[in-house]
């Protein structure tokens, strides 16, 4: 009775922090949730063993048991990969090299406008010197002023300046020969020499010069016969040197023949040409 009394309760009733430990001091446990925790163990140890430990661990043993087969597939990938990168790299390599092709090409045609649109101002500027064939009335010509028996024939010529610049130091070598038709045969006597007769001089933009020159020999009565029946003609070559203002050298090669109505020159089919600079 004394225990019962110092206890402070009936001694008749039983212990309900015994029977229900979850009410006691907070740190025992009830079957119930030991039961719940061990459920949910159970789940995630099943879950792992079936879908990571046990997948993982079947791979393993798989690849231990096809090492080969696996060594000669990765093999294989590698090689191809390597091919790929190699064919990749080698396309790009080709495609710089196109590029590059293309810009050397488009480099070397801006390079060729350029030469081409100085070259084109050039030609528009230089001076332009020859020796015209018109009929006498007309500026500039080229006739025969003297054709007579015993007399030495000499002919009268216009040179000009056809440029927009003047032409400095100009020489002019010109010859007068009678020669047998032979404009077939190349008109050998072209490799004659000439020789200067004037010092030289300068023709200005658009000016004319009248330059004449006679024959060595004296015209003959057969020379006359043959220039009636067509046997002679009456030729007026030589060459023209000169200067333009950017200090290039030019030259004018000139041939012109006479037959029967010797005031009409023509042009020889050969040594009328001149230089292309």
């Amino acid at each position: 009775m004394e225990n019962a009394d110092e206890s402070g309760g009936d001694p008749s009733e039983p212990n309900k922090n015994a029977a229900n430990p979850a009410k006691g001091d907070g740190h025992t446990t009830s079957p119930y949730h030991r039961q719940i925790a061990a459920y949910y163990y159970r789940c995630a140890k099943n879950l792992l063993t079936r879908f990571i430990r046990r997948p993982i661990g079947n791979t393993v043993r798989c690849l231990d048991n096809h090492a080969g087969l696996v060594t000669g597939v990765a093999t294989v990938a590698v090689a191809f990969l390597t091919y790929y990168v190699a064919h990749y790299t080698a396309e790009q390599g080709s495609i710089t090299d196109r590029q590059l092709g293309e810009m050397k090409t488009a480099s070397k045609q801006t390079g060729e406008i350029i030469s081409l649109s100085r070259d084109s101002e050039y030609r528009s500027l230089r001076a332009y010197v020859g020796l015209p064939i018109s009929k006498p009335g007309d500026l500039p010509f080229t006739t025969v002023k003297t054709m007579q028996v015993g007399r030495k024939i000499v002919v009268w010529s216009t040179m000009e300046n056809y440029g927009q610049t003047p032409a400095y130091n100009v020489r002019a070598s010109m010859a007068v020969k009678v020669a047998d038709n032979s404009i077939s045969n190349g008109l050998p006597f072209l490799n004659e020499g000439t020789g200067h007769p004037y010092p030289p001089f300068t023709i200005w933009p658009h000016d004319l010069i009248y330059p004449s020159k006679e024959s060595v020999l004296e015209f003959t009565n057969d020379q006359q016969q043959g220039m009636v029946d067509g046997r002679y003609l009456i030729f007026f070559f030589g060459r023209i040197e000169y200067e333009d203002t950017f200090k290039i050298n030019h030259w004018t090669n000139f041939c012109i023949y006479f037959g029967r109505r010797s005031e009409e020159g023509t042009a020889c089919p050969i040594n009328n040409d001149t230089d292309r600079d």
